[in-house]
């Protein structure tokens, strides 16, 4: 599975946040690995320099192998909690589409 971070202007994409996001992903869809081919993950600050409270944006879009992309968003106060929100969202979207193709 490969994995692109981006960041927009306002937040640092550092080494380390971006070896935390990529580890964090491995480790938490590991078990999806045989259906996932990408996963980029889209970070924001909307405000900038204004302090204002879920103004970090996460967006997370999975490329299923032979299935449309699954897309979340998430707001938070950091950028680590928009993330792992949007994780979050983003396990239960995979249990949910991979469940539907075992039942057919």
């Amino acid at each position: 599975m490969e994995v692109q971070i981006t960041t927009d202007h306002n937040i640092e994409g550092s080494m380390g946040l971006n070896e935390y996001l990529g580890a964090t992903l491995k480790d938490d869809l590991a078990r999806f690995g045989s259906h996932l081919t990408k996963v980029d993950v889209h970070l924001a600050d909307e405000n900038s320099h204004k302090d204002t409270p879920n103004d970090k944006r996460c967006i997370l879009q999975a490329s299923v192998k032979g299935r449309p992309p699954i897309v979340v968003k998430n707001h938070a106060d950091t950028v680590e909690l928009s993330f792992t929100g949007a994780l979050s969202k983003l396990v239960s979207s995979l249990d949910s589409q991979l469940d539907k193709l075992k039942n057919r």
